[in-house]
């Protein structure tokens, strides 16, 4: 519908309704309306490899897949067309709804290191009888914290003495528990992310800058467990 060469209008159009405030209350993002509407008209979508769109559905989940399988860095950078820039504002945003609704996000996120619910949900990522794991909480809040802290410190990852350097020292402390309870923990970073909905959580800007952070906090962590296994072998 964006090929301009071809509906010149409808993308006129598109872009005259994007520019409502109204309307971009309501809009949502192709990777929540992929795992939405399956569920409601009987099933999974598949591709096949030979697929003409498999490459935007690669980057579409990008953001989304387990934090052990690592994508491309182009479809890392792939952002949905007919949105505004990602900038401060929109990683202000995504901080501000974690603040809003902290208590319950780290019960939902909890779920990952509980017990799934029964009987099981149609939707893939629906599981609302699932029991969170309340000895799971206190970790995935602090590195909610870090989150945060990274959504609101931009472009200062690199220097020494910031909070890249404490976030590493955290990442390792977690590891010393247990290799099993750090990988629950990026687990749980896992499912909180793979269910940001757009525009249930937030707009589709913030949630790519929360979704980037999230997987930030678990490769962090999921490094510094391999590093203590690999020092472990040796």
């Amino acid at each position: 519908l964006r090929n301009e060469s071809k509906w010149p209008n409808i993308v006129k159009w598109l872009r005259e309704m994007e520019k409502r405030p109204s309307y971009g209350a309501t809009k949502s993002d192709v990777y929540t309306h992929s795992r939405a509407l399956p569920p409601q008209i009987g099933g999974e979508c598949t591709f096949s490899p030979d697929n003409e769109f498999i490459t935007t559905k690669n980057s579409v989940d990008a953001y989304c897949l387990p934090t052990s399988v690592k994508p491309d860095f182009e479809d890392l950078s792939w952002r949905e067309p007919g949105w505004e820039t990602e900038g401060k504002l929109h990683r202000r945003e995504a901080a501000e709804r974690i603040l809003h609704n902290r208590e319950n996000i780290l019960k939902f996120a909890s779920r990952a290191a509980g017990k799934p619910g029964f009987p099981v949900a149609a939707a893939t990522l629906a599981d609302p009888m699932a029991l969170g794991n309340d000895s799971a909480r206190v970790a995935i809040d602090v590195f909610l914290r870090y989150t945060i802290h990274g959504l609101l410190q931009t472009g200062i990852r690199n220097k020494i003495g910031t909070s890249e350097d404490s976030l590493n020292e955290a990442a390792k402390a977690l590891v010393k528990g247990g290799d099993g309870t750090a990988l629950a923990i990026v687990d749980c970073l896992d499912y909180l992310r793979q269910r940001v909905g757009v525009p249930r959580d937030m707009s589709y800007p913030a949630a790519q800058q929360l979704r980037a952070e999230l997987l930030h906090i678990s490769t962090t962590i999921e490094s510094e467990s391999k590093a203590l296994e690999s020092s472990q072998v040796r």
